[in-house]
């Protein structure tokens, strides 16, 4: 893999390396690319190697919280917010044909460490060496929505969304699962509202909490519509 740096560097450095060593993509399997300025900086530039090389895989192959600036705890337990993060980039690097997502981090203590160089950070789980205990933090149930019901093998399909013009999109991804089932991972950024899933002739309506996540999985066929009923006051 290649790159293993920020989105915004992925057009320079790729296409600077074919241009000037073409035949360097014999030994490119892929581009591996970093979550910390997500925020900042449009996903269309993956197409920078969608578009001209689709045979090269994207990964994402780091990612974690409590390091950027402006964040000024390294572990902050129970934080919703970062899960958020977690799900809406997981969300975002999936609909642009990333193959996948690793957090930088499984385990770290209090601290945030340890770590050699000081450098600090959250973690999906958090082992507590004093009290002999370990703490799921919401990121790590985040990423559970994906890599428990998405699995290897899996095919992304075309989602279709109805909704007024008062209502917010939701962000979805859906796929296609070798079990032949589809799996819908929905994160609705809104108050309470119910939605309608529905596959040709055949409806599901699922109730979606405010600020939360959902994954449904069903048998399946080949497009998915979500149309929004209504919201709950």
């Amino acid at each position: 893999m290649v790159g293993d740096d920020q989105r915004l560097t992925i057009p320079y450095w790729f296409n600077e390396m074919v241009s000037y060593r073409p035949e360097s993509l014999k030994y490119v399997d892929g581009v591996a690319v970093h979550y910390y300025t997500d925020m900042f900086v449009s996903p269309v530039k993956l197409e920078a190697v969608t578009k001209t090389h689709p045979e090269k895989f994207i990964l994402a192959t780091e990612a974690c919280e409590g390091v950027n600036a402006g964040q000024k705890n390294f572990v902050l337990l129970g934080s919703w917010e970062r899960a958020r993060s977690y799900i809406l980039d997981i969300l975002e690097d999936l609909n642009y044909n990333l193959v996948g997502w690793i957090d930088w981090n499984l385990c770290l203590d209090p601290r945030g460490g340890p770590n050699w160089a000081s450098n600090f950070a959250d973690a999906a789980i958090i082992v507590d060496k004093t009290n002999d205990e370990f703490i799921k933090q919401p990121m790590f149930y985040a990423m559970g929505h994906f890599s428990k019901f998405i699995p290897r093998g899996s095919r992304r399909i075309k989602v279709k969304e109805h909704k007024s013009i008062f209502e917010l999109s939701l962000r979805h991804v859906a796929f296609i699962t070798p079990r032949g089932t589809i799996v819908a991972v929905i994160y609705n950024d809104g108050r309470s509202q119910t939605i309608s899933i529905t596959i040709k002739n055949r409806q599901l309506k699922v109730k979606l909490e405010g600020d939360s996540v959902s994954t449904i999985e069903f048998q399946s066929d080949e497009v998915m519509t979500l149309q929004t009923k209504g919201i709950d006051k």
